[in-house]
């Protein structure tokens, strides 16, 4: 089935967090700066302890909002007094420009409505049963059903995801089933011996010394009608490298990388 969210040309270049090389990360203004230039946004959710979907990659508010609050522990209007600009700085301390400035961690039905053309990455950090449930809850409402790709580094909450999710929602791979697939690519790739409900694997290009960005490698996932994506890369070498390998995607920290591979 081919998914409306692989529907652009490629290669997709993904806002990490919107454009955290340049503004708080996952701010609505960190969005803001990515879709100006990207059509691609990545991204990451929990919910608030009253069951809000909201944009935020830790568990804690601690790194981004100088706040060691969970927030799980905290209801959505909790949420709204904490300052998502508060520890950015571009200059390693020294200065603090985006603190006060009245930057909040967003909710996903917000984000998701202020961008209604652009497609989202959404990882869900959240362990919590009903967080997938929750998140498509959002999505439907935001009419972007057929404009997310969800994701999830542990198997458990991937399995929920597709437990709940409709036909129309793409899923990346979870740790377990990327390491089985480079177990199984390792042995020669034995016929019928994996599969995945994933549509795009979204890696490192390198893992504990192995290169994950081969020829070889992207062109088997290619056959599987999976699309390779590589995070974090910032630099338009390694960029390049990988796109000329069989990339379909990079996920930067700085949108402005884009332009070095317009066609």
């Amino acid at each position: 089935m081919k998914f409306p969210y692989f529907s652009l040309p490629r290669p997709r270049f993904l806002g990490h967090r919107g454009a955290a090389g340049h503004a708080p990360e996952n701010t609505l203004h960190s969005f803001e700066v990515a879709a100006r230039q990207l059509m691609y946004l990545e991204t990451d959710a929990w919910l608030t302890r009253d069951g809000v979907p909201v944009f935020l990659h830790d568990e804690s508010l601690a790194r981004t909002c100088g706040v060691d609050k969970k927030i799980s522990d905290l209801s959505w209007n909790e949420v709204q007094e904490f300052d998502a600009g508060y520890t950015f700085t571009l200059d390693g301390g020294k200065t603090f420009p985006f603190r006060g400035q009245g930057h909040r961690i967003p909710s996903v039905e917000d984000v998701l409505q202020e961008f209604p053309d652009k497609f989202f990455n959404i990882e869900i950090k959240d362990a919590h049963p009903e967080a997938p449930t929750k998140l498509l809850e959002v999505m439907d409402i935001s009419d972007a059903m057929e404009r997310v790709l969800l994701a999830a580094e542990h198997d458990s909450i991937m399995q929920r995801i597709r437990a709940v999710k409709p036909d129309i929602v793409p899923t990346g791979a979870a740790y377990n089933e990327v390491y089985s697939f480079l177990m199984w690519l390792g042995r020669g790739a034995p016929k019928g011996e994996y599969s995945t409900g994933a549509q795009a694997f979204q890696i490192p290009h390198e893992w504990e010394g192995r290169d994950l960005a081969t020829r070889e490698m992207i062109a088997v996932l290619h056959s599987m009608g999976i699309e390779v994506h590589y995070w974090t890369i910032n630099d338009t070498a390694t960029a390049r490298r990988l796109l000329d390998q069989g990339a379909d995607g990079i996920v930067t920290d700085v949108p402005e990388l884009a332009r070095d591979f317009r066609l």
